[in-house]
């Protein structure tokens, strides 16, 4: 008989806990071997003289029953149909004692064998609960031999503390009973305590026998015991020998399962398949990842042979185990994976080859894999994103599209007026080398964002400057004045070399102002010059103060007239 019996129930919690704990018991596992378990022989020793004892009164209560029996069964022609209904309920008492008897004289007798393994079980119908608590049994059995003899010893003391009380009682209800005098009782009610009495005399003779039973068990479970290190040692050896060689041989045959398809794939790729088919042919991607997965199929299915043909039912539950989680992980992602699929593929929102708006910046997708890369022509530099931040973006096709407001060397204007020259531009930053040579920096989707003037992209700039004259110069206004600026302004432009530019040159009254008459030069120069914006722009105001004072035309200021009642 065992001395325990734990059922294995399927939970969730008792699921993730075995999983958590599947290889630890790999090391432990092993080692627990060594205890002494109700399934594992132990070595045969001589019968105690107390066990014989006690094996001799019940062997000789047993032959007592069966004489009974016999002497009841010969009363009535040994014919269990001619007994009397008191007869057959004497009948089956004396069956019933003597089979108790029997299982305790067999219980004595072979404290140490298990006779369940003999049992036979029922035929059941297929339940998949049960079926999954069938395949994770080797772990949960591993994890118990883990603690086998701790819990072994304390079950066995904690029933011979029960059997103990048993007898305690038992004792007190005989000697209870012992103690009644008879001579007042009646005929009927000293039966009635006979029967009490031989029924508890039969509760303490059982009681003894189990505890008799315990006692020598606790015993050779002390006997055998194994010291801790010399535990380790076998723990350690068994598992090289056994659990971790055969680990060893099924990783070494899904990694040669591994080489041998890169091997296969390589030679097809790099013998039958051009560069151009590689990047750009759908069908290549799809019997890409088809093939990777067929190979990790392949490398399971080499795995999961080593364990069988080894017969490691334990490492084969482990991997069952972590499949089915595995499989019961993906149902919850399986739609994000569909869709990395479909970019993998090339044939989602994001392709290959397109312009896509990534934090405020234009880019072109130049390959889209599990680090797919971005790039800007006029940016230095590439950005690198996982998979799961591409497929919330979307791309479109382009031609000719302008990738960027500047490149490096352009000389612009920001939005308040300042000057400078784009030094250098990333995708994180972009430096701009200001007046004084000192550097002002940009992030790159805030410069992206700007309103900026440059003077280097295109065949010209222009520039377009103010002249103010005094309100007294009305009369000339519209003629004299213009003509006299514009040729000044000519005259200083063809001289700093720039005849074109003179050629091009607009001057005209281009308002009233508060204070002013305002006078429009605008001028248009050559892209190539745009680092002499700033000298420009003081040679076209130089040449209209020279004409003012030239013809004495007076150039106002601001002026606030206060008006008295």
């Amino acid at each position: 008989m065992k001395l325990y019996s734990t059922p294995f129930q399927w939970t969730g919690k008792t699921f993730l806990a075995h999983l958590f704990v599947a290889f630890l018991v790999l090391s432990a596992g092993a080692s627990a071997q060594d205890i002494p378990s109700p399934t594992s022989p132990t070595t045969a020793s001589a019968y105690a003289p107390k066990v014989v004892l006690r094996l001799e009164t019940l062997s000789n209560r047993i032959n007592e029953l069966q004489a009974a029996r016999t002497e009841l069964l010969a009363q009535n022609g040994n014919s269990v149909a001619s007994l009397n209904d008191a007869q057959t309920i004497q009948l089956q008492e004396l069956n019933a004692e003597l089979v108790e008897v029997r299982e305790s004289f067999a219980l004595l007798a072979l404290s140490d064998v298990d006779a369940s393994v003999f049992q036979q079980n029922p035929e059941e119908d297929f339940n998949w609960q049960q079926e999954l608590s069938d395949v994770a049994a080797p772990i949960v059995d591993s994890i118990k031999n883990v603690t086998e003899k701790s819990r072994q010893l304390s079950e066995l003391r904690a029933d011979i503390d029960r059997n103990e009380q048993q007898i305690a009682e038992a004792s007190r209800a005989i000697q209870i009973l012992s103690s009644q005098s008879d001579t007042t009782m009646t005929t009927s009610l000293v039966e009635e305590l006979a029967t009490i009495k031989s029924d508890w005399e039969d509760r303490l003779q059982t009681a003894q026998d189990k505890l008799l039973n315990n006692e020598t068990r606790l015993q050779i479970l002390q006997d055998n015991e194994v010291p801790v290190s010399q535990r380790l040692h076998n723990g350690l050896k068994d598992f090289v020998l056994g659990r971790g060689l055969t680990l060893l041989l099924a990783i070494s045959a899904s990694a040669i399962v591994w080489m041998l398809f890169r091997a296969i794939w390589w030679l097809v790729v790099n013998r039958l398949l051009t560069k151009h088919t590689r990047r750009k042919a759908i069908w290549f991607r799809l019997a890409s990842y088809s093939f990777a997965l067929f190979t990790g199929i392949a490398m399971f299915i080499a795995f999961i042979g080593v364990l069988q043909a080894r017969q490691d039912t334990l490492l084969l539950a482990v991997a069952l185990v972590l499949v089915v989680t595995l499989l019961l992980g993906m149902r919850n992602y399986l739609p994000n994976y569909l869709n990395e699929t479909r970019l993998l593929l090339n044939i989602g929102a994001v392709r290959e080859e397109e312009r896509v708006l990534y934090n405020g910046i234009p880019w072109n997708v130049e390959a889209i894999n599990l680090q797919t890369i971005l790039r800007n022509p006029a940016l230095n530099g590439v950005l690198r994103l996982p998979i799961a931040d591409v497929k919330n973006l979307t791309s479109r096709p382009y031609k000719d599209s302008l990738w960027f407001p500047t490149d490096r060397d352009d000389f612009i204007l920001l939005p308040d007026e300042t000057f400078g020259k784009v030094v250098e531009q990333t995708p994180e930053l972009v430096q701009v080398s200001v007046r004084g040579g000192m550097l002002k920096s940009f992030s790159t989707g805030d410069f992206y964002a700007m309103p900026i003037t440059n003077l280097s992209r295109g065949e010209n700039y222009g520039i377009a400057s103010v002249f103010g004259l005094d309100y007294g110069l009305q009369d000339l206004s519209l003629n004299e004045i213009p003509t006299t600026l514009k040729a000044h302004v000519d005259a200083a432009l063809r001289e700093k070399g720039y005849a074109e530019s003179a050629d091009n040159l607009l001057v005209e009254l281009n308002e009233a102002g508060a204070s002013s008459l305002d006078f429009l030069i605008f001028a248009q120069f050559p892209s190539d010059k745009a680092n002499e914006y700033f000298a420009l722009r003081r040679t076209i105001l130089q040449a209209c103060v020279d004409a003012a004072n030239q013809n004495g035309w007076s150039i106002p200021f601001p002026q606030l007239v206060v008006h008295k009642p």
